[in-house]
Order: structure tokens, then sequence, then C-alpha cells
């Protein structure tokens, strides 16, 4: 009744549709006579056949019916020529509605349209969103320019509408975006918590993190009275922001208190995506919470939640005994229902926590035999299988039969330049990490059999070397090293190299080249650890005594970089005015950082310096000393010597920053192990809030502030002190 009233209240605004036709929709009290009346399909025109399919799909979702197929197959042969937007967004609402796009694809021809308005423009965008976009791209195009003309008459539902469909296509209409994101900060508050739900989730997948910011205060306010699945999907949205870089906004602060208040009322699906949300974020604020729900709900999981759940706890670092038994179990039964996402994730995720469920991983590593030669898996999911295999070791199958298959499925992604470098990097590392593990018979039939692809992997690498970072060049050329291709690599290996370096305002042109094998020559690469603590300088460096730093500001103060390599932090300092001495061991180093000062007409001293007892650099305890992953490898020795060499260049006012990113001597990013034990003889030490990082930084990041003990200043001091002293 409803239905027919509403029909009948409007019909007087639809002239365009036949009377006949007008009165069997009316008379038709359920979907099957509706049907029933649309025999005569002739009836249908591009001025009509928009509002007949739409008023027929408003009755109601039912299964294939060839009465429907045929009353869509003749409206899509009509609808192309259509002039009235109604039509159109009606009839793409339909098709979404009944979940037809799969089958029905129009091209309109956008000239023949009139103008969208504020209420058809965004029903159509969100409808082509919920279709796929496939095929719509000139459509569009063409309500973004109409909807940029009415954008001022937008409500916030025609502004929720826009941002899903457009989020769903994957935009590409960045004048839209822009100025939508414009819109939804002036309406933020007309918004109830379902359109800031839907808004923010959509902002999120369309990058606009300002929008994200403007937003915290509404997404705050709302989030208590939100369901269940609005707080994961703002959850998920600003976990996504996080990542990008510096916010004006905690995650933690943000999302902590209310994850673990509502963690009872997550299903699985919503478990899963808070835990993928916190481990993106690097956030354990409520993990606790999700952990005790995961272990209630993984019973019932997916392959795709389990491994999302899996995932995250590796990304953490959270050793859950009991879970990742329970998850190992359901896997190892679900096997043939998980995805190549899902197998490789739970393999990796067993590997980073060093867990040997046996059973659960042989199962996933024949898994990987069988599947990859009967489906298309893709070059992560391929370098991420092999490279947790060679982690585990034989536990998970790790046999020539494994290599063969991961072989054969990746050379042709090899040869078409399917593989990035990091993924190249990986599957390298564990070819050569495997090889290692077999008997010489079968590491000679497989050197024999495997020599194309070898050879593949080997071209792919050179091609790419100028894209590794520092660690992946080093495990790609450790990996060749290992498989007998040393020699072939020599030229790659001996080319200067050239990577540009954006910190907030400062851009910097830095040259450098692969690092050495063996722990020789790393000094001449770029580590993650100089690019974490120059652009924590930028970002710092004019207030750093609010984050621990005995010294107030950057500008000005006399630093001594040690382990300075190719000159990243040096030239950064440099160029936010501190005097700088870089210092480094490696003649090969202290060229390039010379030759990086010049180009970047940056204004420092460059020395050469060996660590131990005794070392100097002609500086009088400089105000800051700064060091960048040079607290790495397994050696005490350099350690010990490195914290000798720190005690003597420190006076009472000086602060050792130091910063340690992915490859870290074991426990230093958690303040332990046995560097930390060599420096608590001279030195207080402290963590610098991991908020002060990139978000993208802090999970794999870390930097500590050293401070000489008071009891450890000698009444002499060092030379340098001595120096100072008598200056003074």
């Amino acid at each position: 009744q409803a239905h027919c009233s509403q029909w009948h209240a409007s019909s007087s605004a639809m002239p365009d549709v036949p009377a006949d036709l007008v009165q069997r929709l009316h008379q038709a009290w359920d979907i099957e006579s509706a049907l029933d009346s649309c025999t005569d399909l002739s009836l249908l025109n591009a001025s009509n056949a928009g509002s007949v399919v739409q008023k027929l799909a408003k009755l109601g979702t039912w299964s294939v019916d060839p009465r429907l197929q045929a009353v869509l197959a003749k409206a899509a042969e009509v609808m192309p020529v259509a002039t009235e937007p109604r039509q159109v967004s009606g009839f793409l609402w339909a098709l979404a509605k009944l979940a037809q796009g799969s089958s029905i694809s129009l091209k309109f021809d956008t000239s023949l349209l009139r103008q969208f308005n504020h209420i058809d423009g965004p029903i159509a965008i969100q409808s082509i969103g919920k279709l796929g976009g496939t095929g719509y791209k000139k459509l569009v195009k063409r309500i973004s320019k109409d909807m940029l003309l009415c954008m001022d008459q937008l409500q916030v539902q025609g502004l929720s509408q826009i941002v899903h469909g457009l989020s769903a296509i994957g935009s590409g209409e960045e004048a839209l975006v822009e100025a939508l994101g414009k819109q939804v900060i002036k309406k933020r508050w007309d918004m109830n918590e379902i359109e800031v739900a839907s808004i923010v989730h959509g902002m999120a997948k369309l990058n606009q993190g300002g929008v994200l910011t403007n937003m915290v205060e509404v997404v705050q306010y709302y989030l208590a009275s939100m369901s269940s699945q609005q707080v994961a999907n703002c959850v998920s949205a600003y976990a996504r922001q996080a990542t990008s870089g510096y916010t004006d906004w905690s995650f933690e602060d943000l999302f902590a208190k209310h994850i673990a208040r509502r963690s009872k009322d997550f299903n699985r699906q919503e478990t899963a995506t808070v835990c993928w949300s916190l481990a993106t974020a690097g956030s354990r604020g409520g993990f606790e919470d999700m952990r005790r729900r995961a272990r209630e709900l993984v019973g019932g999981m997916s392959g795709q939640e389990m491994s999302t759940v899996a995932w995250a706890l590796a990304t953490l670092g959270e050793h859950d005994e009991e879970l990742m038994t329970a998850i190992a179990n359901r896997a190892r039964k679900r096997c043939r229902q998980l995805s190549p996402l899902d197998i490789s994730e739970l393999l990796w995720s067993f590997a980073r926590l060093d867990v040997l469920p046996q059973r659960c991983c042989r199962k996933l590593g024949l898994a990987v035999v069988e599947r990859t030669s009967t489906e298309e898996w893709p070059a992560r999911q391929l370098a991420t299988a092999i490279w947790s295999v060679a982690k585990l070791g034989d536990v998970a199958t790790g046999t020539p039969q494994l290599v063969a298959a991961v072989a054969a499925a990746s050379l042709p992604l090899l040869s078409s330049g399917g593989f990035a470098p990091r993924d190249l990097s990986n599957m390298s590392w564990a070819v050569a990490t495997l090889f290692g593990l077999w008997d010489p018979e079968d590491k000679a039939r497989c050197e024999e059999s495997l020599g194309q692809f070898l050879e593949t992997l080997r071209c792919s690498g050179e091609a790419a070397i100028g894209q590794f970072n520092a660690q992946e060049c080093s495990k790609f050329l450790f990996a060749m090293s290992k498989l007998g291709m040393k020699e072939k690599m020599k030229e790659a290996v001996a080319q200067d190299r050239e990577q540009e370096c954006q910190f907030g305002d400062q851009r910097i042109r830095i040259l450098f080249r692969p690092p050495g094998r063996n722990l020789r020559h790393t000094g001449v690469a770029i580590w993650d650890a100089s690019l974490v603590l120059s652009e924590w300088l930028v970002a710092h460096g004019a207030g750093l005594g609010k984050h621990g730093v005995r010294c107030a500001k950057l500008a000005g103060s006399t630093v001594v970089e040690i382990g300075a390599g190719v000159g990243v932090v040096a030239v950064t300092a440099a160029k936010l005015g501190a005097k700088v001495l870089a210092t480094d061991g490696d003649q090969q180093a202290l060229d390039l950082l010379s030759r990086n000062a010049s180009r970047n007409e940056a204004e420092l001293e460059v020395k050469q310096l060996s660590w131990g007892p005794g070392a100097t650099v002609g500086i009088a305890a400089p105000d800051i000393v700064l060091g960048a992953g040079i607290v790495y490898g397994v050696s005490h020795e350099t350690w010990r010597n490195l914290v000798l060499t720190l005690k003597d260049f420190c006076g009472p006012h000086t602060t050792v920053i130091l910063a340690s990113g992915q490859g870290a001597a074991p426990g230093v990013h958690e303040s332990k192990g046995a560097f930390f034990e060599f420096a608590d003889q001279y030195f207080v030490h402290s963590k610098v809030a991991p908020g002060s990082l990139a978000e993208k930084h802090r999970k794999s990041c870390a930097i500590h502030l050293l401070h000489l003990k008071a009891s450890k200043r000698t009444s002499g001091g060092s030379p340098d002190e001595r120096q100072r002293k008598k200056r003074h």
C-alpha cells in the first residue's frame, strides 16, 4: 500500500510514462504482479525506462526471472540515448539494488544529457560506485562537472552519497574531491552518526587527511552513540590516515577507550577490522580487549578474518599462544577455502612470531605447491609465502618442490617486471636460504632445473637495484653471493646512484651506492634510520627542549654525527642552521659525504673517526651527538667501543640522539639488549615519545636520548671538554 500510494502521488510528475503501464503498476501489490504488468516491452523508451525499472526494484529483491531480464534488456537498449538525468540515476540505482552490474553495462551519450541536479547526481555516482565503476568513466566525469556547479545546494546526504561512490570507484576527480572536502568541513556539525561514519570512511579512501583532521571533534562526539560497525569504520579510516605522516591528533587517545568498552559488541568481521586498524596505526590501546574478543570468535572466522587477526598480532609483536593455536587449527581444517592472500599472511604471521604449528605450516606449504600451478598468485603473495617458508625452515615444507612451484609461478611476473623491489629482495633471500637447507644432491638438481628462474631473478634485481632501499639491497646482494652470482653483480654495485629526500620543506639530493656485503662498507647506502632522524629534526628542531634534549633548538647548536655515512642527517642538520662535524670510519662513505655536502650547499666539516677509548674530534663537548642506524649487527666489541666513544665526547650539557630503524640490534627498539647494558654504565637513557615520529615510522623505528651520568663525569673530563673549560 505504501509503495502504491507513493507511486500514485508521483504519477502526475511523470507524464512521460504511458498511462496504461502506470495504471498496471498502480495495481501491482507484489513483485510478481508488477512483472506481469510489464509484458508489453514496446512501452519502454528512453524517457521512462529508468523510472519503471527503479519502481520495480523498490518492490523488492528477487531471484533471476526471465521477465526481469527482459525488462532490463529492453531498458538497457533504450537508455544510452536518455536525456533526463532522473531516468539515468533511477536506472543506475535499480541496477545496483538488483546487483545486475556484472550482466549489464551501458555507455551513455553524455552529450545528450541535461544537467544533473543536487539530487540525481549523488544517486548516480553512489550507484556507479556500487556497480564497481567499470565502463562509466565518461559519465562520472560529466556528473562531476555538474556537481561542481551545484555544490552549495548539496545536502549532507548528497555529500555522503558522492563520497561513498567516488571512494568505491577510486576517484580520479580531484577537483570534485577537493570541493567535497570543503563542504564536508563546512557542514560537519549538521551530520548524524551514520553520515559521519560513512563520510569519514570514504574520505580516508580518498586520502583526504585534512578532512579527517577537521572531523576529529565530530567523531569524538558521536562515537558513544555509533553502532559497532560505524565505530569499526571510523577506526579503520583514521588508521589509514595515521600511517600517512604527522597528525594533529592521537589515534590511541581518540579510540582506545571506545574500543575497550565496545569490544564485546564487535562481530567477526568488525573484530578483524579493528585488529587490523590497531596494528596499522601501531597502537596497543584496546588491543588486549580485541585479543580476548578474537579468542571468543575465532571458531567461526573466515580465512580472511583469521589471517587479518594473525597479521595484526605479528605486526604488533604480540605473542598469544592460545589465539594463534586456535587460528592454526582452524586454518588447517579450512585450507582449501583460503585465498592466496590468506595463506601468505598466515605463513608470514607464524614466521614473524616464531610460532611453529607444524601440522598447519606443512598443510599451508603443500597448499602453496598445489595451488600455484592452478591459480594466478600476485607477486607480493608469492614472495611473502616463500620468505615465510624460509624463515620457518623445513617445518613448512621448505622443499625443492615448493621452490620449483613458486619459481614456475613467478617467472612470468619477473619477466614482465611485476615484482616490487621489496618482493624481489625477499624472494632472492628466501631462495638462497632454502638452498642452504638442502643436501648437495637436491641443491645441485634445483640449481640445474631452475637456471632460467635464477638468472631472471638476478636480471630483475639488477634492473631494480637503484629502487632498493639499503636493507633490501643488502639482502638481495647477500642472496646473489650465496647463489654464486657475486661476479655478475660487480658492475651494478660499483655505480653511484642518487636519491631525492624530502623532509618537510627541506629537500636534499644524496649520492649513494648499494651497501657492501658481510657488513663492510654499509655506510655508503641510505638507511631508514637516517631518513627517520632527519624527518624528526626538521619537524622538531625548533623546539628540541620539549622532547628532552638539553639544547633548546637545533639552529646554532654544535653537532657531531658519528657513523654519518653518506650524510643524510648531517646535511639536513647543517641546512637547519647547526654547526656540524660529520664523522665516519669508512673512507668510501666520507668521499660520498663530502660530495653530498657540496652539491646541497651545506656547510659542514668532515673527519674520519674510528670508535674506541680516547677518540677525539676537536670539538669540546658538543651540544648534540647524532647517530642513525649505528647500533646494528651482533658485535659486542663494536657496541662497547661506540659507548666509550660517546662517553668521551659528552659533557654535562650534551644530548646523544640515536635513531634505530629496521635491522637494529636485538632489543634496541625496546631499550633493551647488550648495547644498552653497556650504555647504562655511563648514561641515563630515555625514549622519545613515539607520537613525535611520523606514524608510518612508529612501528619500525625508535629514537633514544642518552645523557651522561653525573657520577661518570671525570674531574678533568675528555681532552675536548678540558679544552672547552680552559677557554671559558
